[in-house]
This record gives C-alpha cells, sequence and structure tokens, in this order.
C-alpha cells in the first residue's frame, strides 16, 4: 500500500500486482489466506473515503477470483465454501474452530506442556505427534494450523518470547513513526492500521 499511497508512479503497479495476488491466494485454496487478505480489503473499502477505483479494482478482482474458481477449479471453490460451512456449524453447533482443529490445538499443548522451554524442535511436529504421548488427542497432522501455537509448540518459551519481543519492537518503532510525522489526521492512518 505504501507504494500506492505515496508513490504516484507505482499505483498502476500496485494494482496489477494485488489483483494477480487475489487470484494466486483464491487459486491455492488455502482459507486462512483467503480470509485474512478478504479482511483487509473489506477493511480498505470500509476505511478509505476516495480511492473509488482501488475500491472497484478490489471487487471485481474478489468476484472474478471466484467465478473462476467455480468453473474452473470447483473442488477448490467446495473445499473453502461448502466444507468451511460444515465445519463451522457441524451437529446443531456453531464451532469458532472446527472439532478437526481443536484436536490440533490440544495436541499441540500437550505438547509444549511437556517441552516448555525449547519446545520440540523446529519442524518436527509431524513427527513428534505420531508419538504414543500424543494420539490420545487424535490431532496429529504436518503443523498446528496456527502460526503462534506453532511456534510455542516447536520453540519452547524462549522462541515465541523472541518472537514477540521482536513483535513488540516493531509495534514500538511503528508509534514512534507516527507521532514523529505527525499523521494521526492523515487519510491514510486508517490504512496503516490496518497493515499494522
Amino acid at each position: 500500500l505504501y507504494l500506492y499511497f505515496f508513490q504516484d508512479r507505482y499505483k498502476l503497479f500496485f494494482i496489477v500486482f494485488t489483483i494477480l495476488t487475489i487470484f494466486f491466494i483464491f487459486f491455492s485454496g488455502e482459507r486462512t489466506a483467503i480470509f485474512l487478505y478478504s479482511m483487509i480489503f473489506i477493511s480498505i473499502i470500509i476505511l478509505t473515503n476516495k480511492m473509488y477505483f482501488l475500491k472497484i479494482s478490489f471487487i471485481f478482482a474478489i468476484l472474478f477470483s471466484n467465478l473462476f474458481l467455480f468453473l474452473l477449479r470447483p473442488n477448490i471453490f467446495n473445499r473453502i465454501y461448502n466444507y468451511t460451512y460444515q465445519q463451522i456449524f457441524s451437529d446443531n453447533n456453531i464451532f469458532l474452530f472446527s472439532i478437526e482443529h481443536t484436536k490440533i490445538y490440544k495436541t499441540s499443548f500437550q505438547m509444549f506442556l511437556d517441552n516448555p522451554f525449547f519446545g520440540i524442535g523446529p519442524g518436527v511436529y509431524r513427527y513428534a505427534c505420531q508419538h504414543i504421548d500424543y494420539i490420545q488427542y487424535d490431532g496429529c497432522t504436518t503443523h498446528p494450523h496456527n502460526f503462534y501455537l506453532q511456534i510455542l509448540t516447536e520453540t519452547g518459551i524462549f522462541g515465541f518470547l523472541l518472537l514477540i519481543l521482536i513483535y513488540f519492537y516493531f509495534l514500538k518503532n511503528f508509534f514512534k513513526l507516527i507521532l514523529k510525522k505527525q499523521i494521526l489526521n492523515s487519510q491514510n492512518f486508517n490504512i496503516k492500521m490496518i497493515l499494522l
């Protein structure tokens, strides 16, 4: 978004790049990426006053991605929409996380409790979950399906604290930049807060 707002010569590049990114994300079938990207675009559409061309470009890119996905890759379209709906509204209950994800989270958290300081090791989750101690939770997959839980499980408290410290470092510098440049009242402040 920096290129779009502050570099006029890159606006067309930004729009083309963003539209291609939307297509690739939808065709990947990764539901979390689709959800996060959609939330960013919905926020931009709601929080920006002008930039009608940008808003219309995003809306059409999302609509055409869904149409192409439905026509060309119905199995991915079905996974994104129908399967997600079935996971959230199953057994006459509403689940924030699917039953499968809940099992994975329980397995991951138990691994963390068993190895709290240094974790089980990066990339080891898929092998460690097959251990007899974790089979009982029935949540063995390639990864925990949650970035923060994965860091906590694989690197323990020390790795997780490092991640949090890095995050707060960038957060602190971001707010310093905002206050230093006094852009709290600018048109683009809402966009910058979304990106944070």
